[in-house]
């Protein structure tokens, strides 16, 4: 009993400071988004942000008071939830995490490589100039 108040502290108090955390990333995109809206990969970090945010969300449901542990873990007869044919939020928001994770990868190997060769060009320009 007392190993279990301990793992639910540990997940409410982590859950709360990666929620802040994420709070303070978005506001940072939020103040500095003119600058930065032009660029694809602000727009990845916000919609990965806001995917972890519903993630953490998630996690805290459980310490709402208006929510028993018993009616997210259970049915409505009282027997345990078992993973089933069903579509849940939670699989949305790791799958979009996960393509937006993937996209903001790809532009920024796309960004690594437009630099890499612009410098080659210059170089090469610089070297057999006549």
């Amino acid at each position: 009993q007392e190993e279990h108040r301990i793992l639910e502290n540990t997940i409410f108090g982590l859950a709360i400071t990666c929620s802040l955390f994420i709070v303070l990333s978005v506001m940072t995109l939020a103040i500095n988004w003119e600058a930065t809206s032009m660029y694809f990969t602000s727009q990845v970090i916000l919609y990965i942000n806001i995917c972890f945010f519903n993630t953490c969300i998630g996690w805290l449901l459980q310490f709402t008071p208006g929510i028993d542990k018993e009616d997210i873990v259970c049915q409505r007869d009282g027997t345990l939830r078992v993973s089933g044919p069903r579509f849940d939020l939670c699989t949305v928001t790791l799958l979009v995490s996960h393509i937006w994770s993937g996209l903001l990868f790809i532009s920024g190997l796309i960004c690594a490589l437009s630099h890499y060769w612009s410098l080659i060009s210059g170089l090469v320009y610089y070297l057999f100039q006549v």
